[in-house]
């Protein structure tokens, strides 16, 4: 029996911004094994007030340097998010990642440590790959609307076709991200990136 971490990231209707959450939660002899142990039952199982530092590490899309966030003391946190809103989370700015989010798979690696001296190995971490898909589906949006009423029936069709073929790469993307592929799940993103920059969706 050990803790495992658990994370969650979602991404802001407006596209240029990011909240982070920690779904570990406490632990529970029946529902949740694995969480931390606040109240001191399970000696192997550390409790949040043993942890004095937490950081996360995002790696963006084509990157190979992690952007690491300083989260201490807001995490860690045992606390188990009912509803988004009420819940823990760290705010990330498009700023923060860069000047933009553009849509694709991030690496998101959650370390915290119960010691403050350089070198300590992590006492607990957890990596995911997150694929962020607000921009393109703000293309993907205006490639639908884009499809006219008038007479050009070659022009819409082409429009329609585009926006349809986007949608596609986009599903597959979530597809295979769901099957551990995060390289051709990246490879798909970038087709729908390369169609929306084709039709100047401006939506990064």
């Amino acid at each position: 029996m050990a803790l495992e971490l658990s994370i969650t990231v979602t991404e802001d209707a407006t596209c240029d911004g990011l909240k982070f959450y920690e779904t570990t939660g406490q632990y529970n002899g029946t529902t949740n094994l694995v969480g931390w142990d606040e109240l001191g039952l399970i000696d192997a199982i550390p409790a949040t007030s043993t942890i004095l530092r937490a950081e996360l590490d995002i790696t963006i899309p084509g990157g190979t340097t992690p952007i690491n966030f300083d989260l201490y003391p807001t995490f860690p946190s045992a606390v188990t998010p009912i509803t988004a809103d009420a819940a823990v989370s760290y705010a990330i700015t498009e700023t923060a990642l860069g000047g933009t989010i553009p849509s694709g798979v991030y690496l998101f690696t959650y370390n915290v440590w119960n010691s403050l001296v350089d070198g300590t190995p992590v006492t607990a971490t957890k990596s995911c790959y997150v694929l962020l898909t607000c921009a393109a589906n703000c293309c993907i949006d205006k490639l639908f609307a884009s499809v006219g009423t008038d007479s050009c029936t070659t022009c819409n069709e082409l429009k329609l076709a585009t926006a349809i073929e986007a949608q596609g790469y986009l599903c597959a993307a979530e597809k295979m991200l769901g099957c551990n592929r995060p390289t051709d799940a990246q490879l798909m993103v970038d087709k729908v990136t390369f169609l929306c920059n084709a039709e100047n969706c401006k939506c990064t």
